[in-house]
């Protein structure tokens, strides 16, 4: 497959964040949807505590409405020790040498 014509970020970001094995890529799957249900937990749980405690306003204020990205966030940071964790043993890929255009002399 010829990766000349692609972007450089589509050049090697296969390599990164792909396991080999299937059974690495569903875990890591499976853990994504865990980390899923308990960011929406952890989100669920705080607009309550806070609208009990602070303000009943946060169950219809800003947090509320655009504050997915924080949560997202905290979702990727609960995320990430499972991808180190299941990258862990892994070897890295052999580069392949770039070809090379035109006649040698």
């Amino acid at each position: 497959m010829d990766y000349l014509g692609k972007p450089p970020l589509f050049r090697s970001s296969h390599r990164l964040l792909f396991f080999r094995p299937f059974w690495k890529k569903a875990a890591f799957v499976c853990a994504g949807l865990a980390m899923m249900v308990i960011k929406n937990g952890i989100r669920i749980s705080t607009l309550t505590l806070l609208a009990l405690y602070v303000d009943p306003g946060f169950l219809f204020g800003k947090l509320h409405r655009q504050g997915g990205f924080l949560f997202f966030l905290l979702g990727l940071a609960l995320l990430l020790p499972v991808f180190w964790l299941l990258r862990r043993g892994e070897k890295a890929p052999k580069r392949e040498a770039p070809a090379v255009q035109g006649k040698i002399e």
